[in-house]
C-alpha cells in the first residue's frame, strides 16, 4: 500500500515538474516575440498625431520630426541603447538644429521601478535640457550622478551621449570628442571579493564567529551601504541575455556569478547563508525573539511547494514580459531604502513580524533566489551521479 502510494505521489510530482517547465518555456517564447515593439510605435505615444517622422540613418536610429501640415521642422531623434542594472534601456534624445537638447524620452527600461523612481525624484534628466549635442556627459563632472542607482544612471547617460554624438557627428558636423570607458575596479568591487574570500574559508575553518562577521558585514555594506540584495530580477536577466559588459559593471559580475557559481563549484547555497543582507536582518529578529517555531514535515512541505509557486509565477510574468523587474517582488528595497511598489509593502510587514517567530521566514515561505540557488545544487548533484553511472 505504501509502495503504491509514492508511486502515486512520485507521477504527481513529475507531473508538476514537467508542466511547470513547459509552461516556463512557452512563456519565454511568447516574451521573445514580442520584445522587439517598432521604435515608431514607442515614439508616438509621445508626440502628438500631428508630428511625422522620416529615417535619416538606421545605425543608431536618427529621424526628422515634422508636423504633418504646416511642413515645420521639431527636431532631429536619436534613438539608442545601453545596459542598465535590470536590463536594456532605450532612450529617445531630442535635438534641435543648432545642436541643443531638447528632451529626453525614455522609451524601454527593465530597472527595478524604486530605483527609476529615484532617478526620477533627482530629476536627472533634466540635466541634459540645453546641453550641446557634442558635449561629452561626463558623470561626476558635468552630469550629477545618484546614490544606490550608479550602473542606472551610467546606461542612460551612455544611450543620452552616443545618441547625441551620432546627431552631432552625421548630421551636425559638430567635431565631437569621443569617450573611451575604463574598467570600474574600487572600494566596492574589493570589499566584495573579500566577502566571497572569507565565506570560502569558512567552509574551511567552519569558524562560527566568521560567519557572523561576514553576515554582519553584507549586511551594512551590500544592504544599507549598496542596497544591492540578489533578487530574481537578476538571475532571469542572464536567461532573457540581459548581461551586462563586464568591464562598464564588474561589481554586478562579481555579485551575481559569484552566488551563481557557488552552488556549482561548492555544491553549497553560500549566498543565502552568509551574504543576503535580508537574511542576515532575519536571523537578528530570530535572536532579538528567542522564538522558532518548528514544523512537522507535512507542513514543511506545504512551505517548499509555496515557495516553489511563487518562484513559478515570478519567471512567468518575467519571461512573458521580457521584464525582470516585474517579477521581482523581494522587498530589500522596500526596508533597506524605504523605497517600493505595490506588493513589496504588504510582503515586508509580514516578513518581519514571521522572521520573529520563524528562523528565516522570508527564507522559507517566499525567496525565489533560493529556491534556484538551492535547484542548481540539486541539479549538480544529479549530474555527478549520472557522471559516475556512466563512467561506470
Amino acid at each position: 500500500m505504501d509502495r503504491k502510494i509514492k508511486t502515486k505521489n512520485s507521477i504527481i510530482k513529475n507531473i508538476a515538474i514537467l508542466t511547470a517547465l513547459s509552461t516556463l518555456i512557452t512563456a519565454y517564447i511568447i516574451g521573445l516575440t514580442r520584445k522587439d515593439i517598432q521604435v515608431l510605435m514607442k515614439l508616438q505615444e509621445f508626440f502628438p498625431e500631428e508630428v511625422e517622422f522620416h529615417e535619416i540613418d538606421e545605425n543608431p536610429l536618427l529621424l526628422e520630426a515634422h508636423d504633418k501640415k504646416s511642413r515645420d521642422f521639431l527636431g532631429y531623434l536619436a534613438v539608442e541603447k545601453a545596459q542598465g542594472w535590470g536590463g536594456p534601456l532605450q532612450i529617445s534624445t531630442v535635438i534641435d538644429s543648432d545642436g541643443m537638447i531638447k528632451e529626453t524620452i525614455v522609451l524601454d527600461h527593465k530597472e527595478t521601478p524604486s530605483f527609476f523612481y529615484k532617478i526620477q525624484r533627482h530629476r536627472f534628466f533634466e540635466q541634459f535640457i540645453g546641453k550641446k549635442a557634442s558635449d561629452p556627459f561626463i558623470l561626476e563632472r558635468d552630469i550629477n550622478t545618484v546614490t544606490q542607482a550608479t550602473i542606472s544612471v551610467k546606461a542612460i547617460t551612455e544611450a543620452i551621449r552616443n545618441g547625441s554624438h551620432a546627431v552631432g557627428k552625421k548630421i551636425l558636423n559638430l567635431r565631437v570628442q569621443e569617450m573611451q570607458s575604463a574598467w570600474k575596479f574600487g572600494i566596492n568591487e574589493i570589499i566584495l571579493i573579500l566577502l566571497y574570500a572569507g565565506v570560502i574559508l569558512n567552509t574551511i575553518w567552519k569558524w562560527k564567529m566568521l560567519r557572523y562577521v561576514i553576515m554582519a558585514t553584507a549586511f551594512v555594506f551590500l544592504g544599507i551601504h549598496l542596497n544591492s540584495a540578489i533578487s530574481i530580477g537578476n538571475i532571469s536577466q542572464i536567461i532573457l541575455g540581459y548581461i551586462p559588459s563586464i568591464k562598464d559593471n564588474l561589481f554586478w559580475w562579481i555579485l551575481v556569478g559569484g552566488a551563481l557559481l557557488m552552488p556549482l563549484i561548492l555544491k553549497s547555497n553560500l549566498y543565502c547563508s552568509c551574504l543576503c543582507p535580508f537574511g542576515a536582518l532575519q536571523e537578528l529578529t530570530a535572536r532579538i525573539s528567542g522564538i522558532n517555531i518548528r514544523f512537522s514535515k507535512k507542513r514543511a512541505k506545504l512551505t517548499r511547494n509555496l515557495v516553489y509557486g511563487l518562484t513559478w509565477l515570478a519567471l512567468i510574468l518575467i519571461f512573458l514580459t521580457s521584464n525582470p523587474a516585474v517579477g521581482s517582488y523581494e522587498p530589500f528595497s522596500t526596508f533597506f531604502r524605504l523605497e517600493g511598489i505595490g506588493i513589496q509593502w504588504f510582503i515586508l510587514p509580514a516578513v518581519v513580524l514571521g522572521s520573529f517567530l520563524l528562523k528565516r521566514f522570508f527564507c522559507q515561505f517566499f525567496c525565489p533566489v533560493g529556491v534556484v540557488l538551492n535547484l542548481m545544487i540539486k541539479a549538480r548533484q544529479h549530474l555527478n551521479k549520472f557522471m559516475t553511472r556512466s563512467i561506470k
